[in-house]
């Protein structure tokens, strides 16, 4: 909730800037602790739903945390 809070936010900013937010997940291997996997960046695009905030696939994260696209 906090980080849909903080995102939506950002999107208001963003908007009609003509700029978009990516997020990616980084593995927790990397010392991370907030969106370390594809599900967890998937659900919070989903909750921001706002044309500023979008997905940004990794595949190097993928490989490193076993999940398959």
């Amino acid at each position: 909730a906090v980080a849909r809070e903080f995102f939506s936010e950002i999107a208001i900013r963003l908007s009609g800037l003509g700029v978009t937010l990516g997020i990616e997940a980084n593995p927790a291997s990397y010392g991370c602790n907030f969106c370390t996997h594809v599900a967890d960046v998937a659900r919070l695009v989903r909750a921001v739903d706002a044309p500023e905030v979008r997905w940004h696939l990794d595949t190097g994260e993928l490989a490193m945390n076993a999940e398959s696209l």
